[in-house]
């Protein structure tokens, strides 16, 4: 399950606006090695498949990610922080195996994860 914050919702809605994509070319929350630049994962330009599970800001289709990758990551959260030096995506991951609590389905606190 991927969840994209609010401040991740705004920032990949204005990432959408600023770019002139083809037809049917969106962005992907994509894993090595379709991503190739630093961390686990990051955000290409790539063509929409019918296995992908689309997220939509403001009825606005601002992100794609393959459903396997998705249901096979546990849960991950989207999020854009900014900082002096400038902006960025972050993806945090909880793996299936780190409890969140009886019964929740919500990621644990990132400040409680154990390092």
């Amino acid at each position: 399950m991927v969840i994209i914050t609010e401040a991740a919702q705004r920032a990949l809605k204005a990432l959408v606006e600023s770019r002139n994509l083809e037809e049917g070319r969106h962005i992907r929350l994509a894993p090595q090695p379709i991503w190739t630049g630093e961390g686990d994962f990051g955000l290409v330009i790539d063509n929409e498949n019918e296995d992908d599970q689309p997220f939509y800001v403001e009825g606005r289709k601002v992100l794609i990610v393959d459903r396997q990758m998705a249901e096979g990551i546990g849960s991950a959260v989207l999020d854009y922080k900014e900082s002096g030096a400038g902006g960025r995506f972050t993806v945090d991951i909880y793996s299936p195996q780190t409890s969140a609590g009886a019964g929740s389905s919500e990621p644990p606190n990132p400040q409680e994860r154990p390092t």
